[in-house]
């Protein structure tokens, strides 16, 4: 877990440098080191039980970061097999349908990036009674007007340009 934790913190300090391809890299070998559940060889107290959760969650976000990374680098065919079992996996997760509806844009689908809005949309309203974020509606304005902030990043500078940015910022203009 030790190596798994540092190649973590290696990847983030390098994403944070706008180095995408290392943060990528070394976020792919954290994941690697991950073999099935933490800790499944120790019996579970209420400690144990929170540090597994904690780490499991740790693996997860490192997953998410993972991906967004690749998508900075330009890979959103790649991206979209494994996108489509995450969402289907983990249906009211915004941010995992966010990187889908990403990556199926770039990739010439719009309209299939558009019905994956409608399914966290139904199963949100549905079974939890709730909207989506104001973020994901923002991407979804963007996806019906083909906002090129949407289009695949171009380097600039050696650096290259944030990939999801349009989900923090305000409504497409």
């Amino acid at each position: 877990m030790f190596r798994f934790m540092d190649c973590v913190d290696d990847a983030k300090r390098a994403l944070s440098d706008d180095n995408c391809e290392r943060g990528a890299a070394t976020l792919n070998e954290a994941l690697r080191l991950w073999q099935g559940p933490p800790l499944v060889d120790i019996h579970a107290g209420p400690l144990i039980a929170t540090h597994v959760a904690r780490l499991q969650e740790v693996r997860f976000n490192s997953l998410e970061l993972r991906i967004e990374a690749e998508l900075k680098l330009g890979l959103h065919n790649e991206l979209i097999g494994e996108l489509v079992g995450l969402a289907e996996e983990y249906p009211v997760h915004e941010n995992l349908h966010a990187q889908l509806m990403v990556a199926l844009f770039r990739s010439g689908r719009q309209a299939q990036a558009l019905a994956v809005f409608r399914k966290p949309h139904h199963t949100l309203a549905e079974e939890l009674g709730i909207e989506p974020s104001r973020r994901i509606k923002r991407l979804h304005e963007a996806l019906l007007s083909a906002d090129p902030e949407l289009e695949p990043p171009r380097c600039r500078s050696g650096a290259l340009v944030r990939t999801l940015d349009l989900l923090t910022s305000g409504p497409p203009a």
